[in-house]
């Protein structure tokens, strides 16, 4: 028997620095740590409904929201006239349907389930590889195992002229593949593989499919596994073994038109090269400082800074 498919989500994104956002903020700064748990409980509740919209119209579901929230009525209801006011959820859909939700949380679960699709495509196809015999009989030689032809010199001739010319092409695709799909489509496969592989083994042990993803989905974009693979080792240097801070490095590059490691060296040298040319120097020129000039001028920075 088939497993169901999932409906809603075992899990969703949390910033790291989330209780800095302004809406959160504001909740924590009238209503302490209940406003923050509040809102969190509240995503948690809609991130596991099916279209990311949580319906309270029942009493005994709103009850037990409140209580899960471990507020009173009173204040449930206060805190969440307040994420109306400073849009942590749709106040028209609240009144027009009794649900909650909002279109930035519309938006990031439509993200996540497209994100699942693509992982139930990757693999069912690699749990039902193509059978080539089945969709390619002709490469069995078009014989029927059942009968058996008296072969003649002129077949026998036939036959190794066939097999000559066999050995020398490729394939053929079936009708429905275009021509180069299915060399791109390895190509694809083997990008991601590569990506998944250092990320799970060096950046994340353990990885979840939901951070796999966030990276291998830019090869679908375009980038390269070298350059995914060497925004993860800046992340590294910079001890951020984070997805969303390579998330931030790729987009840098991709809006710079940077596709591969080469790309992303150069592009990477040359910003480096800007920094330091942004800097004072001796002769009011632009040259690049040594390294101690470097160390000295961060050094009056720092002390400007601390005794400003």
């Amino acid at each position: 028997m088939a497993r169901p498919l999932k409906e809603g989500m075992d899990y969703f994104p949390h910033d790291t620095d989330a209780s800095n956002d302004e809406k959160i903020e504001a909740l924590r700064a009238l209503y302490g740590n209940d406003g923050y748990a509040f809102y969190f409980i509240l995503l948690e509740r809609i991130y596991r409904t099916e279209n990311a919209e949580l319906d309270i119209s029942k009493p005994a579901v709103l009850a037990a929201l409140i209580n899960k929230v471990h507020v009173t009525k009173e204040r449930f209801d206060e805190m969440l006239e307040t994420a109306f006011d400073i849009g942590c959820f749709n106040r028209e859909a609240y009144e027009e349907r009794r649900i909650l939700t909002s279109n930035g949380i519309k938006r990031r679960a439509a993200e996540i389930q497209k994100m699942r699709e693509r992982w139930r495509k990757r693999k069912a196809s690699q749990e039902n590889p193509v059978d080539k015999s089945e969709v390619f009989p002709e490469e069995n030689g078009g014989d029927n195992p059942g009968e058996k032809t008296e072969e003649t010199p002129e077949s026998k001739e036939k036959k190794s002229k066939e097999k000559k010319s066999t050995s020398t092409t490729t394939t053929p695709l079936p009708p429905s593949f275009k021509e180069g799909e299915s060399v791109a489509v390895v190509g694809v496969e083997a990008e991601k593989r590569e990506v998944t592989e250092f990320m799970t083994n060096s950046f994340i042990i353990g990885a979840s499919a939901f951070q796999v993803d966030m990276l291998t989905s830019w090869v679908d974009d375009g980038m390269k596994a070298d350059a995914i693979i060497y925004a993860m080792e800046i992340a590294l240097a910079a001890n951020k073994r984070e997805p969303r801070y390579v998330k931030g490095i790729l987009k840098r590059w991709f809006d710079a038109g940077v596709r591969t490691r080469q790309q992303a060296e150069a592009y990477e040298a040359e910003h480096r090269r800007s920094d330091i040319r942004a800097s004072p120097s001796d002769g009011g020129g632009s040259r690049v400082l040594s390294a101690e000039e470097t160390r000295k001028y961060l050094r009056q920075l720092r002390e400007a800074v601390n005794n400003g």
